[in-house]
């Protein structure tokens, strides 16, 4: 019932996409802060996950490479849904904005719960395909923006949607040219920045569990810390 409701919410979305408004209070931007116009298609980014204590598991994945920008001055939320439109190999994950979806690994519908973003603060989607092997994946993603009410500690206590944010498209392809490892090698020799929790919070140094690392390039990466 839950998968026949999401169909349709995202059925009737897409259909009215062309007459409803883009709400752009908050946008996608790349990590260099271009924003990405709605309906853009963007081209994922090649990364090699290195898991320190364990090297045998190390392995490739395609970064979306996507922040959620916003542009108000007040704080405002947001959640994604989308559609994994095809799929050769691996699987698809998605952690917005502070827990990971289930892996997809095959084409489908996918939809996160909704996150307070502060004002003129950028977040990650951590997004990415991670291949099995060569091959491709393509995924239509679409933003929803919302009001958010606070208790007074500063902890959100309820959303209302807002509006359609903007949408974009991605591709992720990993094939002879993009699993160079020559450039794997000089995005590994970019210092770290910076350590955040899923849900947002600066680290003062990576804690147990899934830890957001973000570099000097402006690459982000998932790491797994035991």
């Amino acid at each position: 019932m839950k998968k026949s409701l999401l169909l349709f919410v995202f059925a009737a979305l897409s259909c009215c996409g062309a007459m409803a408004q883009v709400d752009n209070t908050l946008q996608f931007v790349d990590a260099s802060g271009n924003v990405l116009e709605d309906g853009a298609t963007v081209k994922g980014k090649v990364e090699y996950v290195e898991i320190p204590d364990a090297p045998e598991f190390s392995y490739y994945q395609v970064n979306s490479g996507l922040f959620i920008k916003n542009n108000s001055s007040e704080a405002l939320g947001a959640s994604l849904q989308g559609e994994v439109i095809t799929m050769d190999n691996g699987a698809f994950e998605c952690c917005f904005p502070s827990q990971c979806l289930d892996p997809l690994t095959m084409p489908g519908l996918f939809s996160t719960d909704a996150g307070a973003i502060n004002a003129g603060e950028s977040r990650t989607i951590l997004t990415h395909w991670t291949p099995s092997e060569y091959g491709s994946c393509t995924a239509r993603i679409q933003m929803l923006v919302y009001d958010v009410e606070f208790d007074r500690y500063g902890r959100p206590t309820n959303y209302t949607l807002k509006g359609n944010g903007p949408s974009v498209n991605v591709q992720f392809v990993y094939d002879e040219t993009t699993s160079d490892i020559e450039s794997v090698d000089v995005e590994e020799k970019a210092e770290i920045v910076s350590y955040y929790s899923l849900d947002g919070r600066l680290l003062s140094k990576p804690q147990r569990g899934i830890n957001i690392i973000r570099y000097s390039t402006g690459r982000t990466s998932k790491v797994f810390v035991k």
